[in-house]
């Protein structure tokens, strides 16, 4: 009798596990949906938030300084006291200090794992293709992409809420 017993419940807690396992993973749509059109910004006249291909793209929204610069000392020069500000719509804003010096919209490519800027003004000189490295509030951004072929490295610094560069706390 012991034996069955303790059979039974082991193999009735290996199917509740596997029942909480199956239904925990999956996406109700209807749901999703239903939280999207009952949204604030719903109300406000502004697109719902969207949903991003991968963790790594949701990470890197929000306002960034650009706190380190290591490399060729024109770069050093050319990203000192600047930030940038990743929306969840695709889009940024950039600048130095607390002046915005350009815009444009943004991309993460996953299998690359970098980000492309698409500048609105290319005449800043700055790089657009980074690969990223790292989560949280600190990411570096690498440069020998492709289209960056600098070995340049920016330590990336998340703040909360707007606070640019200089700016005493």
């Amino acid at each position: 009798m012991k034996f069955s017993t303790r059979s039974f419940r082991i193999l009735g807690s290996l199917l509740l596990l596997s029942a909480l396992v199956f239904t925990s993973c999956k996406s109700d749509k209807k749901a999703d949906q239903q939280a999207a059109s009952s949204s604030s910004s719903a109300s406000t006249g502004e697109a719902a938030p969207q949903h991003f291909k991968s963790e790594r793209a949701a990470v890197l929204v929000g306002f960034w300084h650009y706190a380190m610069v290591v490399g060729d000392p024109k770069d050093v020069e050319k990203y000192q006291n600047r930030w940038i500000d990743l929306r969840r719509d695709d889009t940024f804003t950039s600048g130095i200090f607390d002046k915005q010096t350009n815009s444009g919209t943004w991309s993460f490519a996953d299998e690359a794992e970098s980000v492309i800027l698409h500048y609105d003004k290319k005449d800043e000189g700055l790089a657009y293709e980074w690969r990223i490295q790292g989560y949280g509030d600190m990411v570096i951004w690498k440069g020998n992409t492709p289209s960056n072929p600098k070995s340049t490295q920016l330590k990336m610094m998340k703040q909360k809420g707007v606070k640019y560069p200089g700016a005493e706390e």
